[in-house]
């Protein structure tokens, strides 16, 4: 037997001697420095090391490549590559061993600032190897625990099969000795807290704050740099009382020190507090900084079987790491968060001054929500907006493995699980139906079937049944079965519900369509997910507001879409003659005695501007974002639900800024510094109101100034959001044929002779801010949230502000100390700041809007210039920063002026603390 064993042993070494000497003659046999085209194949970074179909599938929208001489690491070449498809590149580079480095999602992720010193290795200036090893990725603004999109910043070198070599040999003929892949992983780690409480006790989780992430991160993983400056984030409020909240932050290796053995070791303070300290002003006993850790505050509350109730106001402490587990196995000196991870900490919160921790840390990295990801090949999945949508589709029978096709959907009604079309309740079944376009003239390719044609619209039933059968080969009403592809017009109703309350549809996950055959749907753990090679995937965006999701009543509010996908149009006088400064559904033109085909040119698709040549413009165009939804033809008063905002709407957006995602912010502040501040303003950045004529439109980078644009703004065109109602469950379309107005943000709840006092009852707590302001506020611009916020209630001074001050510069009142105390001659008052300044324009303009009184009641607010406090952060017309703030001029607008220029006034405001 040992005979036999020996002689196996024998065998392999053999064989393995064979197979390394077969190995070693081809490398010896490459001809160096031969110039060659190489195919590189490229693993996407879906969940560890996954591969899809396709580089879109998993957002990759960019890809730089590198290589460098192995034996001396000089440099051979670069390549970018912008139109990704399939999962290999052809690298041209030259012959012989090199490690090929390659960096992905470069212009579409929190990191920005790489491009243009990636842009310049392409060109003359090569780096070196040391050049990319000590590349970092600097986070952008706060940007990095509110990420929340596939296309995060990859990075990664080839690699062999079994991970073994960083290295490969390229053949003159293109091919490569050794098998392996370009291995993407993502530089950030998706952090996840599921937040439990014991039994008999409650807590409230009120806000979240992440503390000490690290400003920048190595892209080459595995790098030691320099000295990591960190921040950390504002206290970050939840919408919706979920038990859970996710965020994403860079790879941050930390270690603590000897003597951390467990987890209140940890958490120990030698300076400073949880409470009272600023993150600044912590510093840890057993790890130092950045080492992160996550602020947990809220509301305890506990009653024993004695009677006894405790509650309190409290702050749990959590540094991230697997170290912060509770068990006895667990390594507590683990403060490390590291790349393309997906980490979950389920927090046990047992009393006052106890929690229990426990962490897994998986490679299993789904980013987009929980456990959710779809990956359909390249142009069968769909991107919609909130409304009415109609796009063309193509199925293919080389699409179909099998002829057993299922729907499945995911939406709210299923609570955003996969769920097969037969268990659906009946909004979720009806949200998508299709055309054929067999035999349609052109010019109706995208009309929705009218009274003779409704037994053209297929339901999704009718057309899996047809389509089974034309994949099978059998007679279909659809195709003749020989034809290899079949074109349909997809219908999708707008994201909106009449079973359910409108919090619960809006501010929330894509809801998602799926065709596919049963062998297609995976479960990968738990509730999470894998939908793999789906044959056609839409997906639609919820409709977005700056509206209170937790009142706790039903209500009438708004809601935007999340952009405007049928480009900028142009303006002209308005036809409107209604010029309703707060509700823009009052000023929709007349469009009595004329159709839906006066109006909308339907041989285009609806994310392209439908509108006829005589209707191009913004007051008409959100006529395209509805749907003639009984076929008659006739533009009826129901069927006219999204419509223009106002100007009023366009600021309550900005008022309520804080709660919108960064995809639906009427204006991007990175967009406009890689805009490089330009003097002549982008005509995107400027939005056309309902109520307003021409060349009087919304500047979204000033936040809330209104007014003629026509010698700032580049083109004739302009942009627009459109918006609907969200009605009351059940008052929908009586609402829409009544044009019942929704509640306004704030109601002017009192009024006196020295002051009135509005209230905003309806903003999303996330845009309010969370304690009110007692003394004068602090200098800061437009965009410091903390301080340009509202309370939900505060006074504005009436009357004439020049009876009791003196004109003077914004620099001089500014300059002043504590003003409003001596004007006012009470603790308390204030100069306003922007977004309070917004109010008292609102107010002044049209009371009748925001309470029972008339329109000019209270129009005096508007009778001199007044400032506001408030700096503006970017570049106004003479190209210079940092000189201008903001006013309201006499019986006008908001606008822009110089610090040392024009003068005006205060009109004090004060915050309704007591």
């Amino acid at each position: 037997m040992m005979k036999q064993y020996i002689m196996f042993l024998l065998g392999l070494l053999i064989l393995s001697a064979c197979t390394n000497d077969e190995y070693l003659a081809q490398r010896t046999e490459v001809e160096e420095g031969i110039p060659t085209v190489v195919k590189l194949s490229v693993t996407i970074p879906m969940s560890g090391k996954i591969e899809t179909k396709a580089f879109s599938d998993s957002g990759v929208a960019d890809l730089y490549v590198f290589s460098f001489k192995k034996d001396n690491d000089e440099f051979i070449t670069a390549q970018k590559y912008t139109e990704l498809s399939g999962s290999t590149i052809s690298f041209s580079t030259l012959s012989g061993e090199q490690r090929i480095f390659a960096i992905g999602n470069v212009d579409y992720d929190m990191f920005p600032g790489l491009s243009e010193r990636l842009e310049s290795w392409l060109g003359n200036n090569h780096p070196s190897k040391s050049d990319l090893t000590s590349l970092l990725a600097e986070v952008g603004g706060d940007k990095a625990v509110q990420f929340a999109n596939t296309t995060s910043l990859v990075s990664g070198l080839w690699n062999n099969e079994d991970d073994t070599k960083d290295y490969c040999t390229v053949k003159v003929d293109g091919t490569l000795v050794e098998k392996g892949k370009i291995y993407l992983k993502r530089v950030a780690a998706k952090v996840t807290f599921k937040i439990e409480v014991a039994d008999g006790r409650e807590f409230k989780l009120k806000s979240y704050q992440v503390c000490e992430v690290p400003k920048k991160v190595n892209v080459w993983e595995g790098s030691t740099s320099e000295e990591i400056v960190s921040y950390s984030t504002q206290e970050l409020t939840i919408s919706r009382d979920e038990g859970f909240f996710t965020f994403y932050m860079p790879e941050n290796i930390a270690n603590g020190k000897e003597g951390c053995n467990s987890a209140d070791d940890r958490e120990k303070l030698s300076k400073g507090s949880l409470r009272n300290s600023p993150p600044e002003g912590r510093v840890f006993t057993y790890v130092d900084k950045p080492a992160t850790y996550v602020l947990l505050k809220g509301s305890y509350y506990a009653k024993d079987t004695d009677g006894k109730e405790t509650s309190a106001e409290v702050v749990y402490c959590i540094h991230l790491g697997l170290g912060a587990g509770s068990s006895d196995k667990v390594d507590h000196k683990d403060f490390s968060t590291k790349r393309n991870m997906n980490y979950t900490y389920n927090i046990q919160i047992e009393g006052v001054e106890s929690i229990k921790t426990e962490v897994t840390a998986t490679d299993n990295n789904v980013w987009r929500q929980e456990g959710d990801v779809t990956v359909s090949g390249e142009g069968k999945s769909i991107q919609l907006d909130a409304h009415f949508e109609a796009r063309k589709i193509t199925f293919h029978k080389s699409d179909f493995k099998t002829t057993d096709l299922r729907v499945y959907v995911k939406d709210p009604l299923t609570n955003f699980q996969l769920t097969e079309f037969s268990e659906l309740k009946e909004e979720s079944k009806n949200w998508v139906s299709f055309k054929s376009l067999k035999d349609v003239p052109v010019e109706e390719t995208y009309k929705y079937p009218d009274e003779k044609h409704v037994s053209e619209l297929l339901s999704v039933e009718e057309l899996l049944t047809e389509l089974n059968k034309w994949a099978k080969g059998e007679n279909s009403l659809l195709a003749p079965t020989n034809e290899g592809a079949i074109e349909f017009v997809c219908f999708v109703n707008e994201y909106y519900y009449q079973s359910i309350m409108w919090p619960e549809f809006v501010n929330t996950l894509d809801r998602e369509f799926f065709i596919m055959d049963k062998t297609q749907k995976q479960t990968s753990g738990g509730n999470s997910t894998l939908t793999s090679d789906a044959s056609f995937v839409i997906k639609q965006h919820s409709i977005q507001t700056i509206y209170d999701l937790n009142k706790g009543e039903d209500y009438n509010a708004w809601g935007i879409e999340t952009i405007n996908e049928t480009g900028l149009l142009n303006t002209t006088t308005n036809p409107s003659k209604i010029k309703d400064i707060a509700y823009g559904r009052l000023n929709l033109p007349d469009f009595s005695g004329k159709g839906w085909s006066t109006f909308l040119d339907y041989s285009k698709e609806s994310n392209s501007n439908q509108m006829k040549d005589d209707y191009k413009n913004a007051y008409y165009a959100c006529l395209q974002r509805n749907r003639d939804e009984n076929g008659d033809g006739v533009i009826d008063s129901k069927e006219k639900k999204w419509y223009l905002a106002s100007s009023g709407q366009y600021i309550s957006l900005w008022l309520g800024r804080s709660s919108l995602s960064a995809e639906s912010s009427l204006f991007n502040i990175d967009d406009w510094v890689k805009e490089g501040f330009a003097k002549n303003i982008p005509a995107k950045y400027h939005y056309i109101p309902s109520n307003n004529d021409g060349k009087v439109v919304f500047w979204a980078e000033e936040g809330i100034t209104i007014g003629n644009d026509d010698s700032h703004t580049t083109g004739k065109i302009r942009n627009y959001r459109c918006i609907r109602d969200l009605n009351m469950k059940g008052m929908d379309e009586n609402n829409l044929d009544r044009k019942k107005a929704p509640e306004t943000l704030f109601k002017i709840s009192s009024v006196d002779p020295k002051a009135l006092t509005v209230t905003f009852d309806y903003l999303n707590a996330n845009s309010l801010k969370p304690a009110p302001s007692m003394n004068e506020l602090d200098p800061h611009n437009e965009r410091d949230n903390d301080i340009n916020r509202v309370y939900k209630s505060f006074c504005i001074v009436r009357g004439s502000v020049s009876s009791n001050q003196v004109g003077g510069t914004w620099k001089a009142k500014t300059n002043l100390t504590n003003p409003c105390n001596r004007i006012m001659n009470e603790h308390g008052w204030r100069m306003p700041n922007q977004a309070e300044l917004s109010v008292i324009y609102l107010v002044g303009t049209d009371a009748s809007a925001y309470g029972s009184y008339k329109k000019n009641e209270f129009n005096g607010l508007k009778g001199q210039t007044v400032f506001a406090r408030t700096s503006y952060s970017g570049i106004a017309k003479n190209g210079k920063s940092g000189q201008h703030a903001y006013r309201l001029l006499a019986n006008e607008h908001i606008s822009l002026v110089e610090k040392t220029g024009y003068t005006g006034f205060i009109r004090c405001v004060k915050d309704n603390y007591k």
